[in-house]
């Protein structure tokens, strides 16, 4: 090669070097921010002794998702199957949470609004109104008989004291499954698995009570039972003795069944009730949610002074109040609230209705369950991205198709930390060792009274997820999960795990 040739080409070449140099210096700072993201090798191992546990439960490691990460940092301290998607069970709740946090904000999050629909031109006199009453339901979930008899009340108090019509429940605010109705005898063991409706009051249950009460006739007493709230609609059936035995058991103690329809149900208790049990109480499902409504409100507004001369309807379209203003409404608990009661007791009536007011809310109209998860999706991916993937169906974590991975409810807390919400939402979680479904959890350990945690529980699925304050001083955020049909046995297992972070050394048996 001639020098003249050469030097063109080491130019060229002086050329091509700077510019590859420009762009390694671009590269570089994005490189060394995905690497500081991937775990280590260290971190993705599951600790042997965790290892050998699930050996000894003949659960595999591939049924484990779980991760952990320091808040202030960002560093991973532990990581397995990370992004997995796995069914969460109750721990879906956290999510749930959020959503009604960042969507609803702190206000009262549903109304139940009361609607004067007249006939003619001199609507309401002398205490009659000629025309129907309308209710609109918005599935307020704390919606019960002390709210409805305060506004019979309010009611009376303005003068409206007689319907000459029809008591009108607008059903449209979401709709619901009509073969849902089938589960009543289900609910009577499991009140909390309801269906969410429009118009719900006292959560679709009342309340059987059995205390002991004196009797002049008898040294040792007598038992008395009841139904809280008493409905028309449902009647009450005892064959109860009692006995003065030491008190083992009062569930153990009755028999209790119920039978019935939407429409009108029966309930019977039998047994021999230890007197030294003291008052018992059990929530018993009964009835459709229309009925039970119409049968609440009368009771109320009959106690108030007022009367509904005319039978029950549905408004399943929403067309009957057209744009007439409410002349009367309810307002529910605040988000704050509902959500406390949603994670502490991990109540999935109440997340069910939540779910359905924020895809509501989401979609600027009426939503099914469908409707409401594909809001969700479509927010999800626009703010919260690292949370997927995931799939809501309920938002309570009652359906085998909800999935999210340990490090998507982990992102999902770690929004939570750095929102101005970040108090209340954390409040709402239960305190291990202390209140709600973790107050039996780690109860002889350092943990108590220093992680706030959202438990999950169902067949073949145990979840724990929250966040810690380490004996090092870090705060730590975590999930646990495990799906397998021997994950009921793995609880005590989850506990150890949530401890070694709580050291500071998962790794250390």
């Amino acid at each position: 090669m001639t020098s003249m040739a050469a030097g063109p080409l080491r130019r060229a070449f002086s050329i091509l070097a700077a510019v590859l140099a420009a762009c390694v210096a671009v590269i570089m700072p994005c490189r060394a921010e995905s690497v500081q993201s991937v775990p280590s090798a260290e971190s993705s191992r599951l600790p042997d002794w965790f290892v050998r546990e699930l050996a000894r439960l003949q659960i595999p490691p591939d049924a484990v998702s779980l991760y952990a990460r320091d808040v202030r940092s960002g560093d991973e301290l532990l990581s397995h199957n990370a992004q997995l998607a796995v069914r969460p069970a109750s721990t879906i709740k956290l999510l749930t949470s959020l959503l009604a946090f960042e969507v609803l904000g702190a206000e009262p999050a549903f109304r139940t609004e009361f609607y004067l629909v007249g006939r003619g031109r001199r609507l309401l006199h002398n205490g009659q109104f000629e025309g129907d009453l309308l209710v609109r339901g918005s599935g307020d979930p704390t919606l019960d008989s002390a709210r409805l008899e305060a506004l019979a009340k309010r009611l009376v108090k303005r003068g409206v004291r007689t319907i000459n019509g029809d008591l009108v429940l607008d059903t449209s605010n979401f709709p619901a499954r009509r073969e849902d109705e089938a589960r009543f005898h289900a609910e009577v063991e499991a009140p909390f698995s309801a269906p969410p409706l429009p118009l719900m009051v006292n959560g679709k249950t009342v309340t059987l009570v059995v205390r002991p009460e004196p009797r002049p006739d008898s040294p040792c007493g007598g038992v008395s039972v009841a139904l809280e709230p008493a409905l028309s609609n449902v009647r009450l059936e005892h064959e109860m003795g009692y006995t003065t035995q030491p008190c083992d058991s009062p569930r153990d103690a009755l028999e209790i069944t119920a039978h019935g329809s939407a429409d009108e149900a029966t309930i019977r208790v039998a047994g021999m009730y230890p007197l030294a049990c003291g008052e018992f109480r059990r929530n018993v499902s009964v009835l459709g949610a229309e009925a039970y409504f119409a049968a609440a409100f009368g009771a109320a507004y009959r106690a108030a002074g007022g009367t509904i001369l005319g039978g029950l309807r549905l408004d399943a379209k929403g067309i009957a109040a057209g744009k007439r203003k409410p002349f009367e409404s309810i307002v529910s608990s605040t988000t704050p609230e509902i959500v406390r009661e949603v994670n502490k007791q991990s109540n999935n009536l109440w997340a069910q209705q939540l779910f359905l007011r924020v895809g509501a809310q989401l979609a600027k109209k009426s939503v099914d369950a469908v409707s409401a998860a594909g809001a969700i999706d479509e927010w999800l991916r626009e703010h919260l991205p690292g949370a997927l993937p995931a799939k809501l169906e309920s938002g309570a974590g009652l359906s085998i198709h909800e999935r999210i991975s340990a490090r998507g409810l982990v992102e999902i807390l770690q929004r939570a930390t750095g929102a101005d919400y970040a108090a209340s939402y954390f409040d709402t979680l239960s305190v291990v060792g202390v209140d709600g479904t973790a107050a039996l959890r780690m109860r002889d350990t350092p943990l108590v009274g220093r992680a706030r945690v959202k438990t999950g529980t169902v067949s073949d699925a145990r979840g724990l997820a929250g966040r810690l304050e380490s004996a090092n001083g870090r705060n730590v955020l975590f999930a646990i999960l495990i799906n397998h049909p021997r994950a009921a046995n793995a609880t005590g297992l989850i506990d150890r795990l949530a401890e070694r972070l709580f050291a500071g050394n998962p790794a250390r048996k």
